[in-house]
């Protein structure tokens, strides 16, 4: 996880959480949350949190072209460094009790891009 974060720029992304995003990201419900922080480059981190004790299956509707202007090229689980399968705005993922997955959306000019250096203060 520590991995995930220190190749995202945090500390210039704007945060779109979770209580004020539902016309960016759609399908979010009581048992799955879903904040977002957006690079100044393009790039997006999704965090969506199950705050059930039962395993989720979540389906969010993204508006693509206002959460990531610079085009959606990838989503890749953050942590497990996995693929994300999306369908055109969809894309869905499962969610263990009580747990959180992190999706990192690349966007289509930074594909290949080497991670920014982790800034230390």
């Amino acid at each position: 996880m520590y991995r995930a974060l220190d190749e995202f720029d945090m500390v210039d992304a704007e945060l779109l959480p979770y209580w004020n995003n539902d016309d960016v990201i759609g399908g979010q419900s009581d048992a799955v949350k879903c904040t977002a922080y957006r690079e100044p480059g393009g790039g997006v981190l999704l965090c969506l949190v199950n705050l059930t004790r039962q395993p989720q299956r979540a389906t969010l509707t993204i508006d693509w072209q206002r959460l990531a202007p610079n085009g959606r090229a990838s989503v890749v689980d953050a942590i497990a460094e996995g693929p994300v399968s999306v369908q055109g705005e969809s894309v869905t993922v499962e969610i263990q009790p009580l747990n959180f997955r992190l999706l990192r959306v690349r966007s289509a000019d930074r594909v290949g891009s080497q991670p920014k250096p982790r800034r230390v203060s």
